[in-house]
């Protein structure tokens, strides 16, 4: 599945190491959800996937078994309501937007495999290790970019479907190839693809 949008931002991690965060305050987002949470400090929305997080409801230590995760965005996801007030210990990376894009287009994979039954007309799959990538163009002006493919930095985008809409795709990846376009005496065109590390989401919420 393909998707198309207009505009895109992009944000690397301003340090290498994150830094902790003790019960961080979380409220309900979207506005009114009973079950969907998002850390309050804005600068605190993206997560060390390597590091531990531990969720807090009325002070006391929830079992991981009753919500997910969701490191990019900085939420917690409950398979039922909460009782009382949410709190979270985790460890979250500084970022700053590293320059913008636009056409992009971003295609979804559920990585089907082919599972054929014996004696039936019609082929049978499976899902399998889903999988994202997003393309998009920009005007070549400096070398951020390249600086960050040689480090093989994480990049974290968010890709609008419409410039008028708080509506937007987010997740984690890392650059896949980067083409440069130099005709004589016109803008220097760049393509680049960035592919999915771990989950892709939608978003409906103000940032």
């Amino acid at each position: 599945m393909a998707i198309h949008g207009k505009v895109a931002s992009f944000y690397s991690h301003v340090s290498g190491a994150p830094l902790q965060a003790e019960n961080a305050a979380m409220s309900s987002q979207p506005t009114g959800s009973t079950v969907e949470f998002v850390i309050m400090d804005s600068t605190k929305r993206y997560w060390d996937s390597n590091s531990n997080v531990t969720v807090y409801v009325s002070s006391v230590a929830t079992s991981s078994d009753l919500y997910g995760i969701e490191y990019t965005g900085g939420r917690v996801i409950f398979d039922n309501a909460p009782s009382g007030g949410v709190t979270v210990d985790c460890y979250t990376f500084s970022v700053a937007e590293v320059g913008g894009g636009f056409n992009w287009s971003l295609t979804l994979s559920g990585g089907l495999t082919d599972a054929p039954e014996f004696q039936k007309e019609w082929m049978h799959r499976l899902s399998g290790i889903r999988d994202w990538e997003v393309s998009f163009d920009r005007y070549w002006a400096n070398d951020g970019y390249a600086t960050l493919y040689n480090r093989d930095e994480d990049i974290h985008v968010v890709l609008y479907p419409d410039i008028d809409s708080d509506k937007r795709y987010e997740g984690r990846g890392k650059f896949g190839n980067m083409d440069i376009t130099a005709p004589a005496e016109e803008l220097i065109d760049q393509t680049i693809s960035i592919s999915g590390e771990g989950t892709m989401h939608y978003r409906t919420d103000t940032p």
